[in-house]
């Protein structure tokens, strides 16, 4: 193994009797750290012998599992001593996993940080025990997951000789890769496709379908009537127009062609999971291609069956979708345009970057800052990352600027970029111990609706106040709400951060809640409002009888196993951005900046996230960056250096 250059030191200096003693008082805290209550029954300050009284009352009951933890941590932490030294910055980052599991269990519980920034009846060494503790094991843990990445050996994993199934299946997969690997996704997915038929149905596909006939304008958000371009027309950008019109076409094959808007909607769902296997199947074609054992390909397979959101949201109808398949494709022709100079490769690289454009409205945003950040890592690749720039720009402004506003659609809310900024009002609206002024309460009742916002304000989800922007706001009014914005912000900063870490702690806090889930009788409830408006145009989208046993079974299975101690951390949008975490320190100590190119998207999209409208329980967001982890992690962590390196002509 090369030597790193980053400085390495020993968790503890000492005698092997004082590194012992280190250890079991390590193993203690972090038992101490789990065992503790960090709420209290009591508000009010007690005097210094009933809060010391109430104190020891937060430590839960003690079971034959404390005594069994204390030894396996204790060995565990000695174990990471000897074959491992602790790095400085490891230690900064366990202390920041540390504060998001205390902070977020203060916002999970009371929706506030009052549980951490609070001194009365000892609750600050609550606080501390807590932090001290997850900090130790955290920091432990990274180490040895950093020690076990370093000495890793692709070829560990080995499948037996003579089991002939196997084998046969290993021969298809390295000598036609893509079809094999596409056809394994397809086969395993036939019972999810069968039960899910025609489809499942978010929220917004039923304003979509709406929206793309003109005479269900009617139906339409009420700012899309207001808005609206040109008379009959009632598309907006709010959502993908390409997406909005691509379903309205399969709509429309659908019944023409089979007599059924069913089929048009299982035909649309079909489409998004083929995309979603080809961009898989090319993930699997590259790591083939480097050389990747075939027993680690099989690994990422069954991530892609297996997981619980992966294959929940599949034939769910959303942009997602399409836009997590493009971004995958992104990331393999981002690394192939590193590795071969072949104009296929360009091909890709640009159909994959169409596609991010299309199928989200921010995906602009994300392809630019990571063209110039790219840019800037890999100087082999500035030529290709300036021109990107260029065309994508000028090919934005067409699109945006132009090629919409002729054909009358509505561009999206300005609102939609605004969700931090409201959550952060209607919080200080609500909470602020400071009158608001009436100068502030015009300027805010110029671009929402001052006397509803603090009654609305709902710490998780924004766009309840979002409903409330005025679209008739003018530049002028937006201008002078910042101004005021601003001025609120010094008076009370608090307000501002607890809305900001309020609305989107879920995205590093673990905690019990589970990610959201599009269920079929969530989804049936959609396609009866889609029914119900859209009944002189006879659309009649159902789920067939003949199958309603066997979706409830295989719901209730899915969702049970994702449930599992285990796979529950697939569901968990914070598993996913800590791994994202722990990658960049990853790369930054072992000296392979350079492989940080493949990371730049997805962090990326986490900022996008952590800028949109909900918490991280709401996995939708958090799906692009589950969907392209498998290959950021093959690619960027195991391979840097062919990722950064390209031959020359």
């Amino acid at each position: 193994m090369k030597e790193h250059n980053t400085k390495c030191i020993k968790i503890y200096r000492g005698g092997v009797y004082q590194q012992k003693i280190f250890s079991i008082i390590c193993a203690i805290l972090t038992v101490f750290a789990l065992r503790i209550k960090l709420d209290s029954a009591v508000e009010e300050q007690l005097t210094i012998g009933k809060a010391f009284v109430e104190f020891t009352k937060s430590f839960q009951s003690y079971d034959i599992t404390v005594l069994l933890l204390v030894p396996v941590l204790y060995y565990f932490y000695r174990y990471v001593s000897e074959i491992n030294g602790g790095k400085w910055c490891n230690l900064f980052l366990s202390c920041i996993f540390s504060a998001f599991m205390v902070l977020g269990e203060s916002y999970d519980k009371t929706g506030s940080w009052n549980l951490v920034f609070n001194i009365i009846n000892f609750q600050w060494l609550k606080v501390i025990i807590r932090f001290s503790g997850y900090a130790v094991f955290f920091f432990y843990c990274i180490n040895f997951i950093f020690y076990k990445v370093d000495n890793i050996h692709l070829n560990s994993l080995e499948f037996p000789k003579k089991n002939k199934i196997l084998l046969w299946y290993i021969q298809c997969l390295r000598k036609k890769t893509f079809i094999t690997a596409f056809m394994t996704l397809f086969i395993c997915y036939i019972p999810y496709m069968v039960v899910s038929y025609p489809g499942i149905a978010g929220y917004d596909m039923h304003i979509q379908i709406m929206q793309s006939y003109p005479d269900a304008g009617i139906y339409a958000p009420a700012y899309t009537q207001e808005l609206a371009l040109k008379e009959g027309v009632y598309l907006n950008n709010h959502h993908p127009i390409a997406h909005t019109l691509l379903l309205h076409l399969f709509f429309e094959i659908g019944y023409n062609v089979f007599g059924s808007y069913n089929c048009g909607l299982f035909f649309f769902a079909m489409l998004q999971m083929i995309v979603l296997f080809i961009a898989i199947a090319l993930l699997v074609t590259l790591m083939i291609e480097i050389n990747v054992p075939e027993s680690k390909v099989c690994v990422v397979l069954l991530y892609y069956i297996i997981s619980p959101r992966i294959q929940s949201y599949m034939f769910l109808v959303t942009k997602d979708v399409l836009f997590s398949a493009f971004s995958l494709m992104f990331l393999v022709g981002l690394f192939y345009m590193n590795k071969k100079c072949e104009k296929k490769y360009y091909v890709l690289f640009g159909i994959s970057v169409l596609g991010v454009f299309l199928f989200r409205n921010d995906g602009k945003y994300l392809l630019i800052l990571s063209f110039v950040i790219i840019a800037i890592l890999a100087r082999n690749l500035r030529r290709i990352m300036l021109c990107s720039i260029v065309c994508l720009t000028l090919f934005s402004f067409f699109w945006g600027n132009i090629l919409l506003p002729a054909y009358g659609v509505i561009p999206g809310s300005v609102r939609e970029m605004l969700s931090i900024p409201f959550q952060q009002t209607a919080r200080y609206v609500r909470d602020s111990s400071t009158p608001v002024t009436k100068d502030e309460k015009d300027a805010i009742s110029a671009v929402l609706d001052y006397d509803v916002i603090a009654d609305r304000y709902d710490p998780e989800v924004s766009d309840n106040v979002k409903s409330t922007y005025k679209n008739g706001a003018s530049k002028e009014d937006l201008i002078r709400y910042f101004i005021t914005y601003v001025k609120m912000f010094f008076k009370h900063p608090s307000h501002y951060i607890q809305a900001t870490f309020n609305n989107y702690y879920y995205y590093f806090y673990p905690g019990p809640r589970l990610s959201d889930y599009y269920g079929y009788h969530y989804s049936s409830s959609n396609f009866d409002k889609l029914n119900d408006k859209m009944k002189d145009f006879n659309i009649n989208i159902y789920y067939p009888e003949t199958f309603n046993d066997w979706r409830d079974i295989y719901e209730k299975l899915r969702e049970g196993i994702a449930r599992l101690p285990v796979m529950s951390v697939f569901v968990s949008a914070a598993s996913y951005n800590w791994v994202l975490i722990l990658l960049f320190f990853y790369c930054i100590q072992r000296g392979k900046k350079k492989g940080l190119i493949l990371l730049v998207p997805l962090y990326i999209q986490l900022l996008i996230s952590l800028a949109g409208p909900t918490n991280g329980w709401y996995f939708r967001y958090t799906y692009p960056i589950a969907v392209c982890l498998p290959a950021v992690l093959f690619l960027c962590l195991r391979f840097p250096e062919e990722c950064i390196t390209r031959k020359e002509k």
